[in-house]
């Protein structure tokens, strides 16, 4: 029999370099935040939809959100709940290309809502101040579309 005191470092370290080491890459993560932000958009679900937006994309939605009487931190998800939307928790949402250069990356998204052709967009992102992926432009249809 080994060590015991040896073992649970082993198994210690090895941990550690799982949970460290191992994480998901840049692209993976901006794909996550893509998609995120494509089925809020599709569910309605407007919070998650303005906390995935950069300051400067959430901008023009809060201009419109100032004429609705709530709180500043609550003017993007009121405005865009203001000009409604059909809930579609039905649609399709398919990642395509992700291509990361440093702190920005562009996505290429699909969605389809049933019955419909798809929307095929390149969204493009930004890393924020503490590494998380946030949409900075999300109006850039998809070449070939």
């Amino acid at each position: 029999m080994g060590n015991p005191l040896a073992a649970a470092l082993a198994s210690a370290l090895l941990a550690l370099t799982i949970l460290t080491g191992c994480g998901a890459s840049e692209e993976d993560r901006a794909a996550d935040a893509a998609e995120r932000f494509a089925r809020a958009g599709t569910v309605n679900d407007y919070e998650t939809f303005c906390d995935l937006l950069t300051e400067g994309a959430r901008a023009p939605i809060e201009q419109f959100g100032r004429r609705l009487d709530v709180p500043a931190d609550q003017r993007c998800s009121a405005a865009l709940e203001a000009q409604g939307g059909t809930e579609q928790p039905d649609a399709e949402v398919e990642i395509g290309t992700v291509e990361v250069d440093g702190e920005t990356a562009s996505v290429q998204v699909s969605t389809t809502l049933p019955g419909k052709e798809p929307d095929d967009r390149v969204l493009q992102l930004q890393q924020d101040d503490s590494g998380d992926w946030l949409v900075a432009d999300y109006g850039v249809v998809a070449p070939g579309t």
